[in-house]
């Protein structure tokens, strides 16, 4: 079974080696701060919506779902819900993977591609992020399913 951790989000340390750390970890410890990355959509799978254009979903959807989020922080409170007041953020790391993703691996009709990466798939997609010179802990969501019929997305 995944952890907790990771049915929810990939957390890692910046620095010259990355580490998964536990939600609790992160949310116990309210002295190091959260570094922001966004929604990684480069691993998920549409269901449900035959008629959805890839290519605009990856030109232009997810960008936008990720500057929504900062956008409009009152609404979608990442700060808070990580017990913080505030968390800076950098989307151009995970737009610029988003951009890459391939349309035509984006819609699916398979039920199982909803719940489909393992914790090594999450890892591996992970070990890609560079923090650079930036302090604290990084937090990317990973979305692997998104199923309109359902309404409802399952982050990896």
């Amino acid at each position: 079974m995944k952890s907790q951790l990771l049915l929810l989000l990939m957390v890692l340390t910046f620095g010259i080696t990355s580490k998964a750390q536990t939600l609790s970890e992160v949310l116990n410890n309210t002295e190091t701060p959260i570094f922001y990355y966004g929604i990684d959509f480069t691993k998920a799978r549409l269901m449900g919506d035959p008629n959805a254009n890839p290519r605009d979903i990856v030109e232009r959807q997810f960008a936008g779902i990720n500057a929504l989020i900062i956008n409009e922080y009152k609404k979608y409170d990442v700060a808070k819900a990580f017990r913080r007041t505030e968390l800076a953020n950098d989307l151009s790391f995970t737009d610029k993977r988003n951009e890459k993703a391939d349309p035509d691996q984006l819609l699916s009709t398979k039920s199982e591609d909803f719940d489909r990466l393992s914790e090594k798939d999450i890892q591996t997609l992970i070990s890609g992020f560079n923090g650079g010179s930036k302090t604290g802990t990084g937090l990317v969501f990973v979305v692997e399913g998104m199923s309109k019929t359902k309404k409802h997305c399952r982050f990896g």
